[in-house]
């Protein structure tokens, strides 16, 4: 075990079985469903296995991480690490070789700081077949689910014969925790933890309500949160208005620099219907269905992540009122604003080139001090040659739109 950073540990030193008598009497006690650690496990392994009274007590403002891996018929094969994500340093870790009792429970634990995300990843130098069964049940309440382990295997397929063993890990965190095995060929990881505030829109998108801005009361928040993957330039992302098609939200191609980072957006934004759409350059998404992202708008929240490919949008809300800009123009009068005797509606629409975010208009009430009206654009995030409309009622007078493209 490393240690790259001082922590209140319990330390202890991992169990070794040389005798192959001692390791199959060593299985058969593990899988009758005995809890209780052998007279020589350490108190690390203790608690790993839930006993909490074997753990060390975490200080103000630090939780307990355990990892527990109960190794297969060829423990060096193994090797394993934690990574704090907030400072992407490694944290602890089993180097290949560190193993060599198979069949056997192997116990870690540290007291970590709170408000961070933690990343265990669990290496095999070669794609070995495992297969899943049913193995320990715990009495602890941590550990009260039954659970599913790996096994190593031969070549002919036949598993858990009396020359095989069975295996799997947990990696727990505070009152979270994953388990894992099974088929992972060449590496698996399990994220647990959530992230601390590095700014206010963070905050608001994880609940702080005294981080998010005061909507007026024909507007709703929108909260956007993104965990990026391991190629965060990769991801961009846009929110459009569905009635006008315009980006009201949006992070470009290139914009995320730091990998495996939450990063969160909020605003206030009118009464609508909001499409959310996200995009992976390479067409992979975000790989792993631990890197992931929400929208939300109001009340109502969607959320995705993994292998979309190249993307995948989410549509939260409905038109307000009645209103929608695109069929109005298109000549559905159904989604046009209801204008009073004096006033006319004025409809723009919009279609962009290569280049939306170089094109922007305005309209202007010559007859009133050239009033600004209406305007519109610079369409960055905006997909290409995409429509974009806007309407409303105003006075009868007499305008002038202009449209310039830089």
């Amino acid at each position: 075990m490393r240690l790259l950073f001082p922590v209140s540990i319990l330390l202890g030193s991992i169990l070794v079985v040389t005798s192959a008598d001692n390791t199959h009497s060593r299985r058969a006690q593990f899988n009758s469903g005995d809890t209780s650690p052998d007279p020589d496990e350490t108190d690390e392994t203790a608690c790993a296995l839930g006993d909490d009274s074997s753990c060390p007590k975490c200080e103000d403002g630090k939780k307990l991480l355990r990892v527990l891996v109960h190794t297969d018929a060829y423990p060096g094969d193994l090797s394993w690490s934690v990574e704090d994500l907030s400072s992407h340093q490694e944290i602890l870790s089993v180097g290949s070789g560190g193993y060599t009792a198979g069949n056997t429970a192997h116990g870690h634990v540290m007291c970590v700081p709170e408000g961070r995300r933690y990343k265990f990843t669990i290496y095999s130098p070669e794609f070995t077949n495992f297969h899943l069964l049913p193995v320990h049940n715990h009495q602890d309440a941590l550990f009260s689910w039954s659970q599913e382990g790996l096994c190593s295997c031969s070549d002919s397929g036949l598993c858990c014969g009396a020359e095989f063993s069975c295996g799997y890990y947990k990696f727990i965190y505070d009152d979270e925790i994953r388990v894992g095995g099974g088929k992972f060929g060449y590496q698996q990881s399990k994220i647990l933890g959530s992230p601390s505030y590095d700014d206010g829109e963070l905050a608001c998108v994880f609940g702080d309500e005294d981080y998010c801005p005061p909507c007026s009361e024909n507007e709703k928040l929108m909260k956007v949160l993104v965990f990026t993957n391991e190629f965060p330039k990769e991801t961009s992302w846009s929110v459009v208005d569905t009635c006008t098609n315009a980006v009201i939200m949006s992070v470009a191609e290139g914009d995320y620099e730091n990998k495996e980072t939450d990063y969160g957006h909020v605003m206030c934004v009118p009464e609508g219907e909001y499409k959310f759409t996200i995009k992976d350059a390479y067409g992979d998404g975000l790989d792993f269905n631990y890197y992931y992202y929400s929208f939300t708008y109001g009340d109502q929240e969607a959320s995705g992540g993994g292998n979309f490919k190249y993307q995948e949008s989410k549509t939260l809300g409905s038109p307000s009122d009645g209103v929608c800009a695109l069929p109005c123009i298109s000549g559905d009068n159904e989604f046009c604003p209801s204008c009073s005797t004096d006033q006319k509606l004025m409809k723009v629409l919009v279609s962009t080139d290569s280049s939306p975010e170089e094109t922007f208009w305005s309209v202007h009430d010559t007859c009133n001090n050239n009033q600004l009206i209406m305007e519109g654009g610079p369409y960055i995030g905006h997909d290409k040659f995409e429509p974009i409309s806007e309407v409303m009622c105003v006075p009868a007078s007499k305008y002038e739109f202009t449209i310039q493209h830089n």
